[in-house]
């Protein structure tokens, strides 16, 4: 084979696999491997799931939100607002 041994070969190969992985885990885990979510707010609710307060709760930096089409009324919020933009 070449004059490479099966072991030299089958240790070449298990090396590259174990690069690839670790440059998969890097992406991940590493500040901007994560990729950017588009989040939705779904009702007028003060607070809760599809609320814009429990919207903005789960988003980080990066992400997206959209509203949907069929939003209607008012939403008075007790409180103010602050978003931070970096």
């Amino acid at each position: 084979m070449c004059g490479i041994s099966t072991s030299l070969s089958e240790t070449l190969s298990k090396r590259v696999w174990l690069g690839l992985f670790l440059v998969g885990l890097n992406l991940l885990l590493l500040p901007g491997g994560a990729k950017a979510a588009t989040l939705t707010v779904t009702n007028t609710n003060d607070s809760g799931a599809g609320s814009l307060r429990q919207t903005i709760l789960n988003s980080t930096s990066g992400d997206t939100i959209n509203f949907t089409n069929n939003l209607s009324g008012c939403n008075h919020h007790a409180d103010q607002w602050s978003v931070d933009a970096e």
